[in-house]
């Protein structure tokens, strides 16, 4: 397995695995859900399969919202818990308050 590895000018490491003809998160996640699911590669032998997916995502889609949902609010605490860190870490490498004293 091929893994980059580089440093940012900001001092951030990055490390990457390369997959090849992966363009993007939405291809890998159907991929996987269509080798899991089989649904799409039966549909030439199977012509009902587009309608037990579209069953299937019908029966599933409260719990999907909801998942995207907790997704979310989960996404948004670590954005402020990673802007907390950033002031903390800036707050004690330069002294520099948030908002500066009033006059």
């Amino acid at each position: 397995m091929e893994v980059r590895r580089q440093r940012l000018d900001n001092g951030l490491r990055v490390a990457v695995v390369p997959i090849a003809g992966l363009q993007s998160a939405a291809v890998l996640l159907a991929t996987v859900a269509n080798n899991f699911l089989l649904l799409r590669f039966i549909t030439p032998v199977f012509p009902q399969a587009e309608v037990i997916e579209a069953s299937l995502i019908s029966a599933f889609n409260f719990h999907r919202n909801t998942l995207v949902f907790l997704g979310a609010m989960a996404f948004g605490a670590t954005n402020v818990l990673y802007f907390y860190a950033l002031f903390k870490e800036r707050h004690a490498r330069t002294g520099d308050k948030f908002l500066p004293a009033s006059a």
